[in-house]
């Protein structure tokens, strides 16, 4: 998250202090909305440029990452069936044990955990989020 903000936020520092020099004296309204005006450019070209760059990146890097998260998933007793006792790792279920009661898109699975949850689709967990219980 800091990446996000921090990177587009000095960059737009740095063109405001260099922009202050430019258009002297910032007592002219005139002056100071152009300076107002391309700050705002600048802040928000260079969000857009780390938003690109960060997606970028992400897909160099999550090919690279993936055999890892697929281990993790296995050793976590991945693929998970109809009827298996998981324990949540993540999320605010944190530490219950559940019956997975039905697959889901992809690698998720839905675990018992009450009606409530059931009707507003909170009992839905990838498998990265479980792990198999000994029964």
């Amino acid at each position: 998250m800091l990446l996000f903000f921090g990177a587009p936020l000095r960059f737009t520092y740095v063109v405001g202090t260099i922009l202050a020099h430019v258009y002297e004296p910032l007592s002219d309204i005139s002056n100071l909305f152009r300076l107002v005006f391309f700050l705002i450019v600048a802040f928000l070209f260079s969000f857009l440029l780390v938003i690109v760059a960060g997606s970028c990146l992400a897909g160099i890097v999550w090919p690279l990452l993936r055999p890892l998260y697929d281990a993790r998933c296995v050793k976590n007793g991945a693929p998970f069936h109809v009827g298996d006792q998981v324990r949540i790792l993540a999320g605010r279920y944190k530490g219950r044990v559940a019956r997975v009661y039905s697959p889901w898109k992809d690698d998720s699975v839905r675990v018992e955990l009450g009606e409530k949850e059931k009707e507003k689709f909170h009992d839905i967990f990838s498998s990265i989020q479980l792990i198999k219980e000994n029964v």
